[in-house]
């Protein structure tokens, strides 16, 4: 199988307003994500298909 993305959603529930408050000041941040595809969000409009993600590892690269 092979597909393509350029973006997804992560809902962040710990450290929400600290990360929006850095973005605000810094920009953005690089972050590593693990995450399965669970199943489709929305539906086909043309363009893309929104899918559900279990993120099952979040951390910041040690470059960061």
């Amino acid at each position: 199988m092979k597909f393509s993305s350029d973006f997804a959603l992560l809902d962040v529930t710990k450290g929400r307003h600290k990360l929006a408050t850095h973005l605000k000041k810094h920009g953005p941040v690089k972050v590593l994500i693990e995450a399965e595809i669970e199943y489709p969000f929305g539906h086909d409009d043309g363009t893309s298909i929104e899918f559900v993600c279990k993120v099952n590892r979040l951390e910041l690269p040690s470059d960061h």
